[in-house]
């Protein structure tokens, strides 16, 4: 009898010792690196220690496409979603599934739209807040991402916007011109994102936008947008011709727009004439795959 509980008590003391070994592996191999998750008690994802697939492809999804000379490619990303109901889930039903959504981490049920979105088999960005040139008079809200903050800091306040937005594959903005014109405030953060495996879409507010010589050095796949398009049905016709061109001659081109009435009704009608004219809507991850866009990591 005592040599029988002297065996459980070693077999414990074993199973102890096994569990804090593994509990300062998973300490030291995961510590600062995150990955997405699906738990199993919740339809969103969670930060997780120790390993890490990268989100842009984790939750991208397949896009079987049969590349030609003679085409070219255009990457659409919609700003805005979820908060005009009725709009969005228009949007979600006539869009091509290639068209990118991205939701503010302020949107209330933002979870709940992520969930919405990414089950419609499309991908989901972030709209970070980031600090505009007319800071204070124009505030981004809680949590913007400043200039005057540590890296630290401002890490911390990006966690909380991703937190809010679940399944996402990369991050944009709809605000940031002076924060995108900072070197060291978006070293932090460009190399943040690519430690978590994220890309990100600058939509080059400013001309003097830092992205293009930031996100290299830190290895932090981007995309540099190629027309924000104006909500005005005339200027969209227009630009939208000047699109086409242009996607003729650099093979590739990301456009961003505010989803609005009349860019769904101008756009739910372009894009049914793409095809015709040789322009192919490509998931947003495609293009690194396919080396359209250099992915560093």
């Amino acid at each position: 009898m005592d040599s029988f509980l002297l065996q459980q008590k070693n077999n414990k003391t074993k199973i102890l010792s096994i569990i804090g070994l593994v509990s300062a592996l998973l300490a030291v191999v995961g510590a600062g690196v995150w990955f997405f998750v699906d738990t199993p008690s919740t339809t969103t994802p969670s930060f997780v220690a120790f390993k890490r697939p990268r989100a842009m492809y984790h939750y991208a999804h397949p896009q079987n496409i049969a590349f030609k000379k003679e085409d070219s490619y255009v990457s659409f990303v919609v700003l805005g979603a979820g908060h005009n109901h009725d709009l969005t889930r228009q949007a979600l039903k006539e869009f091509p599934p290639e068209v990118a959504f991205s939701l503010s981490p302020f949107l209330p049920q933002a979870k709940k739209w992520a969930h919405e979105i990414w089950q419609e088999k499309r991908e989901i960005l972030v709209t970070i807040p980031l600090e505009p040139d007319s800071f204070p008079s124009n505030d981004p809200g809680p949590n913007t991402l400043m200039t005057c903050l540590s890296g630290e800091e401002n890490i911390e306040r990006l966690n909380w916007a991703l937190r809010q937005v679940p399944n996402a594959v990369g991050l944009t903005h709809d605000t940031g011109d002076h924060f995108t014109t900072d070197s060291k405030a978006l070293e932090a953060i460009l190399q943040h994102t690519r430690r978590l495996g994220f890309f990100f879409v600058d939509t080059c507010l400013s001309p003097e936008s830092m992205v293009s010589s930031v996100a290299p050095q830190q290895g932090c796949p981007y995309i540099l947008t190629s027309y924000f398009l104006k909500n005005s049905a005339k200027s969209m016709e227009k630009e939208l011709r000047r699109i086409e061109i242009l996607a003729k001659e650099e093979k590739f081109v990301t456009i961003v727009v505010y989803l609005t009435p009349i860019a769904f009704r101008v756009l739910k009608d372009w894009f049914k004439e793409l095809p015709e004219k040789n322009i192919r809507l490509l998931r947003l991850p495609q293009a690194f795959k396919e080396g359209m866009r250099k992915d560093f990591t």
